[in-house]
């Protein structure tokens, strides 16, 4: 399916998710909460990615994030991923 941030920003909350290769995701800000695993197989565009919880999984082809915040969670999967701005890990 297609995933569009509304104002700008798309919240993943509590919740197992499974975007398949064909899904796409566009927001200017992702926010993924919950402690619950996220799986990114499909096309991803977004200015900003925060992960405060739970494990996110980028998989695919690879990735390009202007800028990532780590705040909590976990990050992992098989994609490559190149951040081009930004990355805060606290």
């Amino acid at each position: 399916g297609e995933f569009t941030g509304s104002g700008g920003t798309l919240t993943f909350n509590v919740g197992t998710y499974t975007l398949e290769g064909s899904s796409s995701v566009t927001a200017d800000d992702v926010v993924f909460l919950g402690n619950s695993t996220k799986d990114i197989n499909g096309s991803y565009t977004a200015d900003t990615t925060t992960i405060s919880a739970g494990i996110v999984n980028f998989n695919g082809s690879g990735y390009t994030l202007p800028n990532l915040s780590l705040t909590g969670g976990t990050l992992q999967g098989s994609a490559d991923l190149t951040i081009t701005e930004s990355m805060t890990w606290t």
